[in-house]
């Protein structure tokens, strides 16, 4: 009994490793993310379609280090919604959410350039989307002869997760209403 008393005194606990965010899952127009606690509803009437469970595999297979939950893009337009999640490195000595924006805003501006167009971004502040808060960076391409394409990034920490948010939209009336298709899960 003595031994079985300093056993349990004495033995180290190990917290486990946070698990990845799981993935959800699509029925009919309905994505639910049982991990981020939401729900989003594409409406019956507009254009829009999922990557199928397929398309997102090969996704997950060309883009290292970063997982899609989901894609989903207009059939007539650019605009498009992808929900990633990526581990924060383990050599990142102090992590900021940031500068992560800004990084990923160097290497558009890059990208952009390389291509010869004019860019800029901004991280704008904290957007609350089903009720949680989101770091959100906006960023503008201008197309020659076309209105300026717009991508809000929105993300937030979960353990060692960074969850990610990235809408590609015209506008921002675009925008705001894209929003009203997300929900928090059960409501």
């Amino acid at each position: 009994m003595l031994l079985l008393l300093v056993f349990f005194l004495t033995r180290t606990t190990e917290t486990p490793p946070p698990q990845p965010p799981s993935r959800g899952a699509w029925q009919g127009n309905t994505f639910t993310s049982e991990y981020l606690g939401f729900t989003v509803t594409i409406p019956l009437n507009v254009p829009w379609r999922a990557l199928s469970d397929a398309e997102i595999a090969a996704l997950n297979r060309n883009i290292p280090d970063v997982e899609t939950d989901f894609y989903i893009h207009h059939d007539q337009t650019a605009a498009s919604i992808e929900l990633t999640h990526k581990k924060i490195p383990q050599d990142a000595e102090e992590f900021s959410l940031r500068e992560h924006l800004e990084g990923l805003a160097e290497i558009e501006t890059e990208q952009a350039n390389t291509l010869g167009l004019e860019s800029s971004f901004e991280i704008i502040g904290n957007t609350i989307l089903v009720e949680a808060e989101w770091l959100t960076k906006r960023s503008a391409f201008n197309l020659p002869g076309l209105p300026p394409v717009l991508v809000f990034r929105l993300v937030r920490q979960i353990d060692d997760f960074i969850v990610s948010i990235e809408f590609v939209v015209d506008d921002y009336d675009e925008l705001r209403s894209i929003f009203d298709w997300f929900s928090t899960r059960g409501a």
